[in-house]
């Protein structure tokens, strides 16, 4: 509950975003986790209206509240923006707001990885991504497309602003596509920007 409390402050504050509705959280006997056909193996974690983790989340500290964090973190995203926004964006904000949490090998590896992958996902590729279709791929795969949102969304952080990021989802929760809404918000097109990251990407070091 403490990590809940602290995720409601500190994630609230990115967002300028908290809510006096009650969210439900389910923790699951491990057992049970298996069993359960939306909850996929791969994920220590899920939201659907409600957070959900396994009882495993608590033996680590700072999983835990990586875990949490993240979740919560698409608890404010549907908030703010309704159900319409790119899984890149949505899982981008949450790996963002989980990061501080994550231990330093695991930021090195997902960075090695991102400059290793033979081909990445395009940012078409990633936006319709959801937990059937991220089933169908290899475990490495998943994997890079969360690096790959968390790389690109952390890339506009702080090419812009947070500040930016409520705005672009204040446009998704008024009913523009994400095209629409980079352009009014970040004057760019999604297609530059995502050229920019790459080039970035590519770049030394």
């Amino acid at each position: 509950m403490q990590v809940l409390r602290d995720a409601y402050r500190e994630v609230g504050r990115d967002f300028d975003l908290y809510p006096d509705s009650t969210i439900p959280v389910i923790v699951y006997p491990q057992s049970d986790i298996s069993r359960l056909a939306y909850f996929p193996d791969w994920a220590a974690g899920s939201y659907d209206g409600k957070i959900r983790f396994g009882e495993n989340v608590w033996k680590q500290s700072l999983h835990m509240k990586a875990v949490l964090y993240h979740e919560y973190t698409h608890v404010l995203v549907r908030m703010a923006a309704g159900g319409t926004v790119p899984f890149w964006l949505n899982e981008g904000l949450a790996e963002y707001e989980a990061r501080r949490f994550k231990a330093p090998h695991m930021i090195a590896g997902r960075e090695k990885m991102l400059h290793s992958a033979p081909s990445l996902f395009t940012l078409s590729e990633l936006a319709d991504m959801d937990i059937p279709s991220l089933s169908r791929l290899q475990p490495q795969a998943i994997e890079l497309a969360y690096a790959q949102s968390e790389a690109f969304v952390t890339w506009l952080i702080e090419k812009y602003s947070f500040r930016d990021m409520r705005s672009l989802l204040a446009r998704l929760g008024r009913g523009e596509d994400i095209q629409a809404a980079v352009r009014g918000e970040l004057t760019g097109e999604l297609s530059e920007l995502e050229q920019q990251w790459r080039e970035q990407l590519a770049g030394p070091g």
